[in-house]
């Protein structure tokens, strides 16, 4: 038994928008609620308040842990910038997209820049921050 084309095209155009509502409630709905806030620690320093306290703080009681540390290549591995020990300043040039990245000295302190390239002059100064610490063990 055949079915009338004009009987088939509408169930096939029915079909389509069933299978497209469909997909459209799935893709707007939500993907599932807000869990529950993860359970209180007993820890202080996991906490949304939690601040970093630098070693000398833990050194009050532990002297002969911070000396240990102190001494392997990750107890050294960060510090407050010496912008006379650093390399000096830079320019590079990302094309594709159109910035640009600067570390500079200005006022005996080292800055990181990123500008926006224009057509022209001015550039747009997208960021600019003093660099306060150095990462690594400078090995």
């Amino acid at each position: 038994m055949r079915v009338p084309p004009t009987r088939l095209r509408w169930g096939l155009a029915v079909a389509a928008v069933l299978v497209l509502a469909g997909g459209l409630v799935l893709w707007y709905r939500p993907w599932g609620a807000a869990g529950d806030p993860p359970p209180a620690s007993p820890f202080l320093n996991t906490g949304p308040d939690a601040r970093y306290v630098g070693s000398v703080a833990c050194s009050e009681c532990h002297a002969d842990r911070r000396a240990s540390f102190r001494a392997t290549g990750m107890g050294r591995s960060m510090a407050e910038v010496d912008p006379d020990r650093e390399p000096p300043d830079g320019v590079v040039d990302h094309r594709p997209s159109k910035r640009r990245y600067e570390v500079v000295r200005k006022d005996g302190r080292l800055w990181h820049r990123e500008l926006l390239l224009g057509a022209g002059p001015p550039d747009v100064v997208l960021a600019e921050y003093p660099v306060r610490y150095v990462v690594g063990s400078g090995r």
